[in-house]
């Protein structure tokens, strides 16, 4: 990730505070000279009481509830989780903040799968069921463009970088 930054002039870095994240984050920013800037409204979707467990554990002990979930994760959560809509509104009220203070170039976010998938998803403007057909691999890149006020796709699971590693197409 930071060699597939190395070349861009970043006017702006940001970072999940969770370690994975900051962790990407301080190796594109050490490229830079940059630190990046860490914030909880980049975290993973928080899953409540399925946090910690594997996929087994959540449909064997909350079967009915998590067949609820998958049928609108917009508007269910997991119990004391957040359901994708109030992960979409966490993350428009920090792109709206950095728009404002980072008008023009380059500014690199490092975040989690399910934050992107869910972002990419409200800006595709997709049906609920299309949500699980995006793919967001570790360590690919997706791109919001900003055009005026509004933010736009331009790529999405780019791993270009790992080329080499990889065997499958980036759609960009």
């Amino acid at each position: 990730m930071a060699e597939r930054f190395s070349s861009f002039n970043l006017k702006g870095l940001y970072s999940s505070d969770l370690q994975r994240a900051v962790q990407t984050a301080e190796a594109i920013g050490n490229k830079h000279g940059v630190l990046p800037v860490q914030t909880p409204l980049l975290r993973e979707i928080n899953f409540g009481e399925w946090e910690g467990l594997t996929y087994n554990e959540i449909s064997s002990s909350y079967g009915e509830e998590v067949r609820k979930w998958f049928d609108d994760p917009f508007q269910r959560a997991p119990i004391g989780g957040e359901t994708l809509s109030e992960v979409c509104q966490r993350m428009e009220v920090f792109l709206r903040d950095i728009a404002t203070r980072e008008s023009e170039g380059t500014v690199v976010v490092v975040s989690h799968g399910g934050l992107i998938r869910s972002i990419l998803h409200c800006y595709l403007k997709q049906k609920i069921q299309q949500l699980w057909e995006i793919q967001v691999d570790n360590a690919s890149v997706s791109l919001l463009k900003k055009q005026g006020a509004e933010f736009k796709v331009g790529c999405v699971n780019s791993l270009d970088h790992l080329e080499s590693e990889y065997d499958g197409e980036a759609v960009c």
